[in-house]
């Protein structure tokens, strides 16, 4: 496995404390649910029109007595308007409405704010008291209060969460079951070793570890050169010590360059996340999306108002791929195991950053996306990247 430690990811933690004192508006939303499958299914509509009517999958939940009942949203209640005959008018504001405030929650003691500001382009954390978000063309700047909880259940895990802060994406690297020696197998295949030349950080091994160079990450590595051998600092052949090894007879000691390890982070491969002009690259000739289509939000909605809509939640993009990878990070890892004029597969291909980051090292590419709006996001990137515009 190879590590993509960039810390500046934005903890998505479910409060625990305040989804307790949320229980009761789960309880009273959860009956205004049924109370709206059961009208649904008083007009005589089958889930499978409601499927048609929609382009989805939601007809079950909108007409279930059992679990996971749902409210239809406004698109889909005007979508189904004309299989339903005449619509109450508390239908009709459910549909808008859709939730349904906690008391509880609304008698949780405010004992302090805390000012959310984040600038296009940072990375996520806390600074001198500031939290900042991570992600692309956000730009925010408001006070949140900070509460304490209001129920005695909820204070008994008051500071609880359900998730760690997410440091690093894992990335793996695996082959086939070796056909002989690695040696057979390369000569037969054209693959199946490590391109450690091409993979050197200076003169360093390439290592397990990547890092994006900021302050959280770069911080661990404090400057030091303990450790660090001098040039023609002299090794038995073949051997680790200092010392002539007399085992099978005595072997000399011959000098040997040695590149400088300090502990320093510029010993590992640097690379930041995805910059605005990366994931843009390209992109400029397709339909820009609004706010709320880049996350699958409504305009103006709680799950707009809230950092975990994700980036791009205030202002649109033509890139609306959630997960852009950067494509040095790609460049390097294509250049790690492809052999020369060989031919990168990505069968997920997404947002085309391996795709880019191939033909920019020289080697073939071939991509599979699903999904024809990411296909169209890809193919700009790629086409950019290499002058085919």
């Amino acid at each position: 496995m190879i590590a993509w430690v960039y810390g500046s990811g934005f903890p998505k933690s479910l409060d625990v404390s305040k989804a307790i004192d949320k229980m009761d508006a789960a309880q009273e939303q959860q009956a205004r649910r049924y109370r709206f499958t059961e009208w649904v299914r008083s007009t005589g509509i089958t889930s499978k029109q409601i499927d048609e009517a929609t382009q989805t999958n939601m007809g079950g939940h909108y007409t279930t007595a059992a679990s996971q009942p749902a409210i239809m949203t406004r698109e889909h209640l005007e979508a189904c308007r004309h299989l339903l005959g005449e619509i109450p008018e508390w239908v009709e504001r459910e549909a808008d409405i859709r939730s349904v405030e906690s008391k509880n929650f609304a008698e949780r003691e405010v004992v302090g704010q805390k000012i959310i500001n984040g600038e296009e382009g940072t990375a996520g954390g806390y600074k001198n008291g500031i939290a900042s978000i991570q992600g692309a063309n956000i730009s925010i700047n408001r006070s949140i209060d900070i509460t304490i909880a209001a129920t005695s259940e909820a204070k008994q895990w008051e500071g609880w969460g359900t998730a760690l802060k997410p440091a690093l994406e894992p990335i793996t690297v695996a082959r086939k079951p070796l056909i002989g020696t690695v040696a057979e197998n390369v000569l037969q295949h054209g693959t199946g070793a490590i391109n450690v030349d091409g993979g050197r950080v200076g003169e360093r091994w390439p290592a397990n570890f990547i890092h994006d160079g900021s302050e959280e990450v770069v911080g661990l590595f404090p400057q030091t050169t303990s450790g660090a051998k001098k040039p023609n600092h002299k090794r038995i052949g073949g051997y680790g010590g200092d010392r002539p090894k007399q085992v099978y007879g005595t072997y000399k000691q011959i000098p040997c360059d040695y590149p400088s390890n300090s502990g320093s982070a510029a010993r590992f491969f640097y690379c930041a996340k995805a910059s605005k002009a990366d994931r843009d690259e390209g992109c400029d000739k397709l339909q820009e999306r609004s706010a709320g289509e880049c996350v699958d939000r409504v305009e103006g909605s709680a799950g707009m108002e809230s950092p975990r809509a994700g980036a791009g939640r205030t202002s649109g993009s033509r890139n609306h791929h959630p997960t852009v990878k950067p494509t040095d990070l790609m460049r390097y890892l294509c250049r790690l195991v492809t052999p020369p004029n060989g031919i990168v597969l990505d069968p997920f291909m997404g947002s085309g950053s391996t795709g880019k980051a191939a033909m920019l090292e020289g080697f073939a590419f071939v991509g599979i996306e699903r999904e024809a709006e990411y296909i169209d996001i890809a193919k700009a990137r790629i086409q950019s990247a290499v002058g085919l515009l």
